[in-house]
Protein backbone atom coordinates (compact mmCIF):
# COMPACT_ATOMS: atom_id res chain seq x y z
CA UNK A 1 0.00 0.00 0.00
CA UNK A 2 1.15 3.33 -0.99
CA UNK A 3 1.49 5.76 2.30
CA UNK A 4 0.56 8.94 1.29
CA UNK A 5 0.72 12.88 3.70
CA UNK A 6 -2.30 15.21 3.23
CA UNK A 7 -0.55 18.23 1.22
CA UNK A 8 -2.66 20.47 3.61
CA UNK A 9 -0.37 19.74 6.15
CA UNK A 10 1.57 22.19 4.10
CA UNK A 11 -0.69 24.85 3.55
CA UNK A 12 0.24 26.79 7.05
CA UNK A 13 4.20 25.96 5.98
CA UNK A 14 5.79 29.94 5.38
CA UNK A 15 9.27 30.78 4.03
CA UNK A 16 11.40 33.61 4.17
CA UNK A 17 14.85 33.14 2.02
CA UNK A 18 17.12 36.36 1.66
CA UNK A 19 20.02 36.02 -0.70
CA UNK A 20 21.94 39.58 -0.65
CA UNK A 21 23.77 39.31 -3.54
CA UNK A 22 25.78 42.49 -4.50
CA UNK A 23 27.05 45.40 -1.89
CA UNK A 24 27.19 48.93 -2.10
CA UNK A 25 29.88 49.17 0.00
CA UNK A 26 33.31 48.44 -1.83
CA UNK A 27 34.60 47.03 1.44
CA UNK A 28 32.28 44.25 1.54
CA UNK A 29 32.38 41.76 -1.28
CA UNK A 30 29.53 40.87 -3.47
CA UNK A 31 28.19 37.60 -3.89
CA UNK A 32 26.25 36.71 -6.42
CA UNK A 33 25.69 32.87 -5.49
CA UNK A 34 23.61 34.20 -2.43
CA UNK A 35 20.95 35.14 -4.97
CA UNK A 36 21.42 31.78 -6.86
CA UNK A 37 21.14 30.27 -3.11
CA UNK A 38 17.31 31.67 -2.16
CA UNK A 39 15.91 31.09 -5.70
CA UNK A 40 17.23 27.52 -5.74
CA UNK A 41 15.62 26.75 -1.96
CA UNK A 42 12.36 28.78 -2.92
CA UNK A 43 11.70 26.50 -6.14
CA UNK A 44 12.08 23.36 -4.16
CA UNK A 45 10.46 24.89 -1.23
CA UNK A 46 7.36 25.42 -3.69
CA UNK A 47 7.35 22.49 -5.77
CA UNK A 48 4.51 20.30 -5.60
CA UNK A 49 6.52 17.09 -5.99
CA UNK A 50 8.99 18.27 -3.35
CA UNK A 51 8.39 20.27 0.11
CA UNK A 52 4.79 21.18 -0.82
CA UNK A 53 5.13 24.79 0.56
CA UNK A 54 2.58 27.05 -0.82
CA UNK A 55 3.78 29.64 -3.06
CA UNK A 56 1.86 32.29 -1.60
CA UNK A 57 3.61 31.73 1.72
CA UNK A 58 7.07 31.75 0.08
CA UNK A 59 9.24 35.25 -0.07
CA UNK A 60 12.13 35.58 -1.79
CA UNK A 61 13.87 38.79 -1.02
CA UNK A 62 17.44 39.20 -3.20
CA UNK A 63 19.38 41.71 -4.92
CA UNK A 64 18.14 45.68 -4.93
CA UNK A 65 15.62 44.38 -2.61
CA UNK A 66 17.80 42.68 -0.19
CA UNK A 67 17.56 45.93 2.39
CA UNK A 68 17.46 46.30 5.94
CA UNK A 69 14.00 47.68 6.11
CA UNK A 70 12.68 45.23 3.48
CA UNK A 71 13.86 42.37 5.38
CA UNK A 72 12.72 43.84 8.75
CA UNK A 73 9.21 44.48 7.05
CA UNK A 74 9.61 41.01 5.84
CA UNK A 75 9.69 39.55 9.26
CA UNK A 76 7.29 41.76 10.76
CA UNK A 77 5.10 40.51 8.22
CA UNK A 78 5.70 37.32 8.98
CA UNK A 79 4.97 37.84 12.87
CA UNK A 80 1.16 38.08 11.72
CA UNK A 81 0.84 35.76 8.79
CA UNK A 82 1.82 32.64 10.85
CA UNK A 83 0.37 31.27 13.95
CA UNK A 84 1.49 28.82 16.66
CA UNK A 85 0.64 25.88 14.57
CA UNK A 86 2.80 27.06 11.53
CA UNK A 87 6.28 25.87 9.89
CA UNK A 88 8.10 28.53 9.38
CA UNK A 89 11.52 28.66 7.59
CA UNK A 90 13.90 31.07 7.29
CA UNK A 91 17.26 31.51 5.17
CA UNK A 92 19.95 34.28 5.10
CA UNK A 93 22.53 33.94 2.81
CA UNK A 94 24.91 36.74 3.00
CA UNK A 95 27.88 38.37 5.30
CA UNK A 96 27.51 37.96 8.35
CA UNK A 97 30.03 39.14 11.49
CA UNK A 98 30.78 41.06 14.17
CA UNK A 99 31.36 44.45 14.73
CA UNK A 100 33.81 46.73 17.05
CA UNK A 101 31.81 49.28 19.28
CA UNK A 102 32.62 51.05 22.03
CA UNK A 103 34.90 48.30 22.88
CA UNK A 104 32.11 45.67 22.58
CA UNK A 105 31.86 43.52 19.85
CA UNK A 106 28.30 43.09 18.38
CA UNK A 107 27.21 40.96 15.76
CA UNK A 108 25.19 41.98 12.69
CA UNK A 109 23.76 40.65 9.40
CA UNK A 110 24.31 42.31 7.05
CA UNK A 111 21.63 43.47 4.07
CA UNK A 112 23.11 44.54 0.93
CA UNK A 113 23.36 48.36 2.15
CA UNK A 114 25.43 47.78 4.80
CA UNK A 115 28.33 50.20 6.26
CA UNK A 116 31.25 48.89 8.08
CA UNK A 117 31.04 52.47 9.20
CA UNK A 118 28.09 52.50 10.19
CA UNK A 119 26.50 49.07 10.82
CA UNK A 120 23.99 50.36 13.69
CA UNK A 121 21.62 51.53 10.69
CA UNK A 122 22.35 50.13 7.86
CA UNK A 123 22.60 46.56 9.45
CA UNK A 124 20.35 44.37 11.45
CA UNK A 125 22.09 44.37 14.90
CA UNK A 126 21.47 40.33 16.58
CA UNK A 127 19.15 41.99 19.28
CA UNK A 128 17.03 43.15 16.83
CA UNK A 129 17.34 39.83 14.89
CA UNK A 130 16.53 37.91 17.97
CA UNK A 131 13.18 40.50 18.98
CA UNK A 132 12.32 39.97 14.90
CA UNK A 133 11.95 35.91 15.33
CA UNK A 134 10.61 36.04 18.95
CA UNK A 135 7.35 37.76 17.78
CA UNK A 136 6.72 35.16 15.16
CA UNK A 137 4.05 32.79 17.55
CA UNK A 138 5.32 29.27 15.14
CA UNK A 139 6.24 26.42 17.24
CA UNK A 140 7.89 25.15 14.22
CA UNK A 141 10.68 27.34 13.39
CA UNK A 142 14.10 26.68 11.10
CA UNK A 143 16.64 29.27 10.57
CA UNK A 144 19.21 28.68 8.16
CA UNK A 145 22.37 31.23 8.19
CA UNK A 146 24.76 30.88 5.13
CA UNK A 147 27.15 33.55 6.15
CA UNK A 148 30.62 34.44 6.72
CA UNK A 149 31.60 33.47 3.05
CA UNK A 150 34.96 33.18 1.60
CA UNK A 151 35.03 35.38 -1.05
CA UNK A 152 34.27 38.16 1.82
CA UNK A 153 37.14 39.81 3.58
CA UNK A 154 37.89 38.34 7.13
CA UNK A 155 38.56 41.21 8.45
CA UNK A 156 38.13 45.09 8.53
CA UNK A 157 40.39 47.82 9.65
CA UNK A 158 39.82 51.33 10.60
CA UNK A 159 42.52 54.36 9.33
CA UNK A 160 44.35 53.65 12.12
CA UNK A 161 44.50 49.87 11.46
CA UNK A 162 42.11 48.77 14.87
CA UNK A 163 40.53 45.79 13.51
CA UNK A 164 36.43 47.28 13.63
CA UNK A 165 35.04 43.81 11.78
CA UNK A 166 35.41 40.18 11.93
CA UNK A 167 33.60 38.10 9.78
CA UNK A 168 31.83 35.07 11.30
CA UNK A 169 29.24 35.04 13.63
CA UNK A 170 29.72 34.12 17.36
CA UNK A 171 28.20 31.04 19.55
CA UNK A 172 26.42 33.08 21.68
CA UNK A 173 24.37 34.87 18.33
CA UNK A 174 22.98 31.46 17.31
CA UNK A 175 22.14 30.96 21.44
CA UNK A 176 20.19 33.94 21.87
CA UNK A 177 18.61 33.05 18.70
CA UNK A 178 17.67 29.36 19.55
CA UNK A 179 15.85 30.76 22.48
CA UNK A 180 11.96 29.37 22.76
CA UNK A 181 10.12 26.59 22.31
CA UNK A 182 10.62 25.33 19.03
CA UNK A 183 13.43 26.86 17.52
CA UNK A 184 16.09 25.54 15.62
CA UNK A 185 19.06 27.69 14.01
CA UNK A 186 21.46 25.70 11.58
CA UNK A 187 24.62 27.99 10.69
CA UNK A 188 27.10 26.78 7.77
CA UNK A 189 29.92 27.18 9.77
CA UNK A 190 31.86 27.60 12.63
CA UNK A 191 32.95 31.15 14.05
CA UNK A 192 36.45 31.13 13.13
CA UNK A 193 35.98 29.31 9.50
CA UNK A 194 34.59 30.38 6.38
CA UNK A 195 31.42 29.17 4.10
CA UNK A 196 32.72 28.26 0.76
CA UNK A 197 31.08 28.44 -2.79
CA UNK A 198 30.66 25.71 -5.02
CA UNK A 199 33.91 25.65 -7.62
CA UNK A 200 30.96 25.43 -10.20
CA UNK A 201 30.21 29.50 -8.61
CA UNK A 202 26.57 28.27 -8.63
CA UNK A 203 25.59 27.48 -5.61
CA UNK A 204 26.94 28.17 -2.08
CA UNK A 205 28.55 24.23 -0.74
CA UNK A 206 26.17 24.47 2.50
CA UNK A 207 22.92 25.51 0.38
CA UNK A 208 23.85 22.84 -2.31
CA UNK A 209 23.82 20.21 0.35
CA UNK A 210 21.08 21.53 1.71
CA UNK A 211 18.60 21.41 -1.25
CA UNK A 212 20.05 17.75 -1.54
CA UNK A 213 18.91 17.20 2.23
CA UNK A 214 15.18 18.56 0.36
CA UNK A 215 15.42 16.59 -2.30
CA UNK A 216 14.67 13.54 -0.51
CA UNK A 217 18.27 12.59 1.15
CA UNK A 218 17.23 13.86 4.62
CA UNK A 219 13.88 11.94 4.33
CA UNK A 220 15.39 8.97 6.77
CA UNK A 221 12.05 8.10 8.68
CA UNK A 222 9.74 6.79 6.01
CA UNK A 223 6.80 9.14 7.39
CA UNK A 224 6.49 10.96 3.89
CA UNK A 225 8.40 13.77 5.79
CA UNK A 226 11.75 15.27 6.25
CA UNK A 227 12.68 16.64 9.59
CA UNK A 228 14.86 19.13 10.87
CA UNK A 229 17.48 17.64 13.11
CA UNK A 230 17.99 15.11 10.35
CA UNK A 231 18.72 18.10 7.45
CA UNK A 232 21.12 19.30 10.05
CA UNK A 233 22.89 15.56 10.29
CA UNK A 234 22.92 15.35 6.88
CA UNK A 235 23.91 18.85 5.99
CA UNK A 236 25.92 18.36 8.52
CA UNK A 237 28.27 15.03 7.43
CA UNK A 238 28.45 16.33 3.50
CA UNK A 239 29.65 19.77 3.64
CA UNK A 240 32.33 18.45 5.87
CA UNK A 241 33.03 15.19 3.23
CA UNK A 242 33.10 18.04 0.57
CA UNK A 243 35.23 21.08 2.15
CA UNK A 244 36.87 19.47 5.84
CA UNK A 245 37.26 23.00 6.96
CA UNK A 246 33.66 24.36 7.14
CA UNK A 247 31.59 22.38 9.95
CA UNK A 248 27.95 23.84 9.91
CA UNK A 249 26.73 23.60 13.66
CA UNK A 250 23.34 23.52 15.32
CA UNK A 251 22.05 25.07 18.07
CA UNK A 252 18.47 23.97 19.58
CA UNK A 253 17.58 24.13 23.49
CA UNK A 254 16.11 21.15 23.53
CA UNK A 255 17.96 18.09 21.12
CA UNK A 256 14.96 15.72 21.00
CA UNK A 257 12.95 18.28 18.65
CA UNK A 258 12.72 17.15 15.76
CA UNK A 259 9.62 18.54 13.67
CA UNK A 260 8.82 17.88 10.44
CA UNK A 261 9.84 21.11 8.21
CA UNK A 262 8.63 19.60 4.37
CA UNK A 263 6.91 16.96 2.88
CA UNK A 264 9.54 14.43 1.66
CA UNK A 265 8.75 14.25 -2.31
CA UNK A 266 5.23 15.99 -2.00
CA UNK A 267 4.40 13.69 0.69
CA UNK A 268 4.15 10.66 -1.38
CA UNK A 269 6.16 8.42 -0.04
CA UNK A 270 7.62 4.97 -1.75
CA UNK A 271 5.34 2.36 -0.45
CA UNK A 272 6.31 -0.75 1.39
CA UNK A 273 6.62 -3.30 -1.16
CA UNK A 274 7.09 -6.78 0.51
CA UNK A 275 10.63 -6.93 -0.40
CA UNK A 276 11.53 -3.89 1.99
CA UNK A 277 8.86 -4.99 4.76
CA UNK A 278 11.44 -6.06 6.88
CA UNK A 279 13.41 -2.93 6.76
CA UNK A 280 10.31 -0.63 7.24
CA UNK A 281 10.12 -2.65 10.17
CA UNK A 282 13.27 -2.31 11.43
CA UNK A 283 13.69 1.25 10.83
CA UNK A 284 10.45 1.49 12.70
CA UNK A 285 12.41 -0.54 16.21
CA UNK A 286 15.06 2.01 15.60
CA UNK A 287 13.08 5.13 16.17
CA UNK A 288 11.14 3.51 19.47
CA UNK A 289 13.82 1.32 20.90
CA UNK A 290 17.29 2.41 18.99
CA UNK A 291 19.25 -0.46 20.79
CA UNK A 292 16.91 -3.38 19.96
CA UNK A 293 16.57 -1.70 16.28
CA UNK A 294 20.47 -1.62 15.80
CA UNK A 295 20.86 -4.86 16.90
CA UNK A 296 18.08 -6.30 14.23
CA UNK A 297 19.88 -4.32 11.78
CA UNK A 298 22.71 -5.67 12.05
CA UNK A 299 21.29 -9.15 12.14
CA UNK A 300 19.61 -8.45 9.35
CA UNK A 301 22.60 -7.45 6.93
CA UNK A 302 24.29 -10.20 8.43
CA UNK A 303 22.50 -12.15 5.96
CA UNK A 304 23.57 -9.70 3.20
CA UNK A 305 26.58 -10.37 1.99
CA UNK A 306 27.31 -7.89 -0.08
CA UNK A 307 26.18 -5.12 2.84
CA UNK A 308 29.20 -6.83 4.88
CA UNK A 309 31.51 -2.94 5.31
CA UNK A 310 28.35 -1.88 6.14
CA UNK A 311 27.57 -4.19 8.66
CA UNK A 312 30.94 -3.51 10.41
CA UNK A 313 29.85 -0.12 10.52
CA UNK A 314 26.58 -0.63 11.83
CA UNK A 315 28.39 -3.30 14.94
CA UNK A 316 30.78 -0.23 15.73
CA UNK A 317 27.81 2.03 15.65
CA UNK A 318 25.60 -0.48 18.00
CA UNK A 319 28.74 -0.35 20.45
CA UNK A 320 28.69 3.52 20.71
CA UNK A 321 24.84 3.29 20.81
CA UNK A 322 25.19 1.51 23.90
CA UNK A 323 28.22 2.87 25.76
CA UNK A 324 25.86 6.16 25.00
CA UNK A 325 22.81 4.81 26.38
CA UNK A 326 24.21 3.57 29.41
CA UNK A 327 26.01 6.75 30.58
CA UNK A 328 22.53 8.51 29.79
CA UNK A 329 20.71 5.91 32.20
CA UNK A 330 23.80 6.23 34.93
CA UNK A 331 24.30 9.66 35.10
CA UNK A 332 21.25 11.31 33.42
CA UNK A 333 20.42 13.69 30.11
CA UNK A 334 23.55 14.74 28.77
CA UNK A 335 23.76 17.47 26.19
CA UNK A 336 26.78 15.92 24.79
CA UNK A 337 25.61 12.29 25.05
CA UNK A 338 22.23 12.89 23.88
CA UNK A 339 23.83 14.63 20.51
CA UNK A 340 25.66 12.03 19.66
CA UNK A 341 23.10 9.43 20.43
CA UNK A 342 20.83 11.49 17.53
CA UNK A 343 24.06 11.35 15.04
CA UNK A 344 24.06 7.66 16.02
CA UNK A 345 20.35 7.29 15.07
CA UNK A 346 20.14 9.43 12.19
CA UNK A 347 23.24 6.91 10.62
CA UNK A 348 20.54 3.72 10.97
CA UNK A 349 18.38 5.73 9.88
CA UNK A 350 20.16 6.59 6.98
CA UNK A 351 21.33 2.82 6.78
CA UNK A 352 17.51 1.85 6.05
CA UNK A 353 17.29 4.10 3.69
CA UNK A 354 20.03 3.38 1.47
CA UNK A 355 18.67 -0.48 1.63
CA UNK A 356 15.13 0.76 0.63
CA UNK A 357 16.53 3.45 -1.86
CA UNK A 358 20.14 1.87 -3.32
CA UNK A 359 19.94 5.20 -6.22
CA UNK A 360 20.36 7.23 -3.02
Amino acid sequence: MTRKIDPKRCLNAHALLIGVGDYIHSRFASLPATVHDAHAIAAILTGPARCGYPPANVQVITGPDAITANIRAALESLAQSADSQSTVFLYFSGHGGRALENGVWRAYLCPRGADPDDLAHTAVHGGEFSALLAAIPARKLLVMLDACHAAGSAELKSSDGTVVWKAGLPDDYYEALSQGSGRVVIASSKEDQFSYVRPQGDLSLFTYHLLQALRGKAAVRGDGLIHVLDIFHYVNEAVQADEPKQTPILKVKDLDLNFPIALDRGGKGIGPTPAMADIVAIREQIVRDPIAGVKALSEYLTAQPEWAAKRNEVDLKRTELERIQHDLDLFGPNPSDQAAKNRTIYFLLRVCLELERPEQ
